[in-house]
């Protein structure tokens, strides 16, 4: 069985932690390491190419909203170059992640030392959070985040790499990812998308993953995707925003979306509570918003 470095500590997740409330967390604890999710004001650290130091906080993320990022990285990106370039971090840093996708996983596991630096690992980040495509390592990393269960998880990444089975349950979880990637291949096929000047969007009562949906339509400029908010939230719809696959010119982040938090090629309203706007009007509002940024 894997066993989970002591270091390492899942806490809630939500769209932006404080470095006082992380300091606050972990009184105890001088040295801590973030790894893929924002703490507000990283932007004002110090940047290098491995990662953003704040207020003696070690940033491991690829979300600041700062030039460095607006591009295909991930943060095991990050994680592999530092550990190349600095070695792991010793035991006495604490490693915090706030939920249990695949560049979460990969990149705290990589500071660790519980993963090496590999590129293959830096290839499945990139897959599961930018192009989609099938890959064995980011497919069951995305596959199982929802069970928030890191010594489940990596102990079936243990196991995939070892060419052993994985476990039922895990079994079940990749089953669904890959029939979603089916049924995304099949809507487009069965021309279930709308177009609006190079914008393709889709409402649906069960939730698409965004990601796997530009391999699918290469000549998207953006994709829209709505479905309903859970029953007892306030607001009716969750809208997520992604890049197509081959958009190079677009930053969501210089896009004045409605309820909308985002990175650079991807986001959601859900991070704010959701929306009422209807999807239509959504995708208008996304299209007026690149006119009025780039001109298109």
């Amino acid at each position: 069985m894997f066993k989970l470095p002591d270091n390492v500590v899942l806490i809630n997740e939500k769209s932006v932690y404080t470095y006082s409330e992380l300091k606050e967390m972990f009184p105890d604890s001088k040295l801590l390491c973030v790894c893929d999710f924002y703490v507000q004001g990283a932007e004002d650290g110090n940047i290098s190419d491995e990662g953003i130091t704040y207020d003696g906080v070690l940033n491991i993320d690829h979300h600041a909203p700062i030039e460095q990022m607006y591009k295909q990285i991930s943060s095991t990106t990050l994680a592999i170059d530092y550990v190349k370039e600095h070695g792991i971090l010793p035991s006495d840093h604490k490693i915090i992640i706030n939920h249990t996708d695949c560049d979460a996983v990969l990149s705290s596991m990589i500071m660790t030392g519980a993963l090496e630096p590999l590129e293959i690992y830096n290839d499945a980040a990139i897959a599961a959070d930018h192009t989609g495509v099938e890959n064995d390592i980011s497919d069951l990393l995305q596959a199982l985040q929802e069970t928030r269960d890191l010594p489940f998880i990596m102990e079936n990444l243990c196991h995939l790499q070892d060419d052993e089975k994985i476990d039922t349950k895990a079994e079940m979880l990749l089953e669904d990812r890959m029939e979603s990637r089916e049924e995304v291949k099949q809507l487009v096929k069965d021309g279930a998308f709308s177009e609006y000047n190079g914008i393709y969007y889709i409402g649906r009562d069960e939730k698409i993953e965004s990601e796997l949906v530009p391999e699918f339509l290469p000549d998207a400029k953006l994709v829209v995707l709505a479905s309903p908010m859970p029953p007892d939230s306030e607001r009716e719809w969750e809208i997520k925003v992604r890049l197509g696959k081959n958009t190079r010119d677009i930053n969501l982040k210089k896009l004045n979306l409605p309820d909308f938090g985002c990175r650079f090629n991807a986001g959601s309203t859900m991070r704010l509570g959701g929306t009422d706007i209807e999807l239509e009007e959504y995708v208008r509002r996304v299209y007026s918003e690149i006119s009025r940024v780039y001109g298109a």
